[in-house]
């Protein structure tokens, strides 16, 4: 819908303009603000940029890392982050997500893969809620073995 549509049908909306350059929209004020939180991801893995609002990520190193401080036999690190994230399917109670998570790594057919994904979405986490602190910018993210699974 055109703005002028949406101002017949919602009188009181309040429409924003993107800022205009050479009769284009100018987009530099989103990509800059896109490279303060690709500094930030940068931190943890190895970025690639798939457009001026999107990023894919790779965490393997750093959720190998994670897993070598805290491996699944004794996961208490992992629990107390995985209790702070919002992982989905899991419930808001912290105590019910841990047991839920404990039950999870621990069960036999949890396999290594298994275990980076979760160090990987907690490492997430982390990092959403750096964005958040440092830029006041908000992101969503996918985690998968890799990007084509990511896409889905």
């Amino acid at each position: 819908m055109r703005g002028d549509e949406a101002k017949r049908v919602c009188p009181g909306i309040n429409l924003v303009q993107v800022p205009v350059a050479r009769g284009k929209a100018d987009l530099n004020l989103y990509r800059s603000a896109g490279a303060e939180v690709v500094a930030i991801l940068a931190s943890k893995g190895k970025c690639e940029r798939a457009s001026i609002d999107e990023v894919y990520l790779d965490l393997t190193d750093a959720a190998k890392e994670m897993l070598l401080q805290a491996p699944p036999d004794s996961p208490e690190g992992i629990f107390m982050e995985a209790a702070k994230s919002n992982i989905l399917g899991l419930p808001a109670d912290a105590s019910e997500k841990e047991k839920n998570v404990r039950a999870w790594l621990c069960q036999s057919e949890a396999d290594y893969q298994d275990k980076l994904l979760t160090c990987g979405a907690i490492i997430v986490a982390q990092l959403r809620v750096r964005v958040l602190e440092e830029t006041q910018f908000t992101c969503s993210a996918g985690i998968a073995h890799n990007k084509v699974y990511n896409e889905s």
